[in-house]
């Protein structure tokens, strides 16, 4: 242990020359070893937590979300960022819900700003270091966030076919309530709309739009899908209106974001949905 602690201190930037020509006693000797020994074990420790975290995504276990904004067209009210996902009362799952929910935070308060770590750790009271820690990057923490976002829309998704399938009602009424969800979930966790939206990942890498686009393709094929069900329109026709309705969510989107959080995506839903449903 001792050739490992001044190795590892030689590594960091400290002691370039022998431990004994540094400390000549050899109670100072082994009080550095001993505050060397513990500084390798917290830092492996955090090491190993932050790959922990990065891997909670594939861990992380199912989630019951409320059904209120799934069943109604009516306007959902904020919430915190309870969509978050998070492996139990881990500690790094903690960290990486409590980085994720400054994120969102930051972004609904701050609007047009940018987000940059520096503020992040500022809000959070934690230094840039710990962020890392836990995600490789701003994008990784983007990426993450916007995983999260795809995953709660798509079990409300399930939930409203669930609700559908015994319910009764048209296809119609169906197709209306699920292009509800993404602009009640916007209204419920406003800095998440600017990721959704795209105004959050302008400056960032293409691949974060990129794959924010993915989730709009996706869900726009599951609107094509139920458009399909029962022969209710032709293949190109379904395509064609779930893509205009996909852009009618994104145009709703952006108008949020940038109006302050003042548009809300879901006014005259019903009297919009009706007119391109009928």
């Amino acid at each position: 242990m001792d050739r490992v602690s001044d190795g590892y201190l030689r590594q960091r930037g400290g002691l370039p020359q022998p431990l004994e020509d540094c400390l000549a006693d050899a109670s100072q000797r082994e009080a550095w070893r001993a505050r060397a020994t513990r500084t390798i074990i917290s830092d492996l420790r955090e090491e190993f937590q932050g790959r922990r975290a990065q891997a909670a995504l594939a861990l992380r276990p199912p989630r019951v979300l409320p059904a209120r904004s799934v069943l109604t067209l009516d306007a959902a009210p904020p919430t915190s960022a309870a969509f978050l996902a998070g492996p139990g009362n881990r500690k790094a799952g903690e960290r990486r819900r409590q980085v994720l929910a400054g994120l969102v935070e930051l972004l609904a308060n701050r609007k047009s700003d940018r987000v940059t770590t520096a503020s992040l750790a500022q809000h959070l009271g934690l230094c840039e270091a710990a962020l890392y820690r836990v995600f490789g990057s701003k994008s990784g923490m983007l990426e993450a966030l916007i995983v999260d976002i795809e995953h709660a829309l798509f079990e409300q998704i399930e939930q409203l076919d669930r609700h559908m399938a015994v319910s009764g009602a048209s296809l119609q009424e169906h197709a209306g309530r699920l292009v509800a969800i993404p602009l009640h979930f916007a209204e419920a966790h406003p800095g998440a709309s600017r990721v959704m939206a795209g105004d959050a990942l302008a400056m960032e890498d293409e691949a974060l739009r990129q794959r924010m686009t993915l989730v709009f393709t996706r869900f726009e094929k599951t609107l094509a899908d139920l458009l399909q069900r029962d022969r209710l329109m032709a293949l190109e026709a379904s395509r064609a209106l779930a893509s205009a309705l996909g852009s009618f969510c994104v145009g709703r989107l952006l108008r949020f974001a940038n109006s302050g959080f003042v548009q809300m995506p879901s006014a005259q839903l019903a009297a919009c949905l009706g007119t391109m449903l009928r």
